[in-house]
């Protein structure tokens, strides 16, 4: 004699025909729960935005730091010659380098929090240049164009 064994929906206690679990069952799709969906999605998104708005924060303190680090090398290659005048160059363009990375940061993170360019922001970051001369120059000039920006 055989044996059929049936494990089929229909053979399931609760089963009903149109797919949903009989009354009184944990259902993860029912409309009960759309809202604790939607409450979650909420905190999910106020979360993101928080870690977005404390990454910006970190890139603009780290920026506005090379910055004055900028401005006091700058002051210094004025004063100096020869050897130590190269020395502090290279440093210089090192900290320029860096300073125009961050710059681009904090541009990609204003966009992923929904910021457009501003003028402003373009004053408030300016990255010191050194002319041939080695003098301060306080607005971005052509060596630091939006191009030279990116990394």
């Amino acid at each position: 004699m055989l044996f059929r064994l049936d494990f089929g929906r229909d053979s399931l206690p609760g089963a009903r025909d149109d797919g949903l679990p009989a009354t009184g069952q944990n259902c993860d799709n029912c409309p009960v729960n759309v809202e604790r969906t939607k409450q979650g999605h909420n905190q999910l998104l106020k979360e993101l935005n928080e870690e977005r708005l404390a990454a910006l924060r970190r890139i603009s303190g780290v920026l506005e730091a090379l910055i004055e680090q900028l401005q006091g090398q700058c002051d210094r290659i004025a004063t100096l010659d020869g050897a130590d005048r190269e020395r502090e160059l290279e440093a210089y363009r090192e900290t320029r380098a860096q300073a125009l990375k961050y710059r681009w940061y904090l541009d990609v993170q204003r966009e992923a929090i929904g910021l457009r360019p501003n003028r402003i922001v373009d004053e408030f970051y300016a990255i010191p240049t050194l002319d041939e001369v080695g003098k301060r120059s306080p607005v971005l000039g052509p060596q630091s164009s939006v191009q030279d920006r990116r990394p």
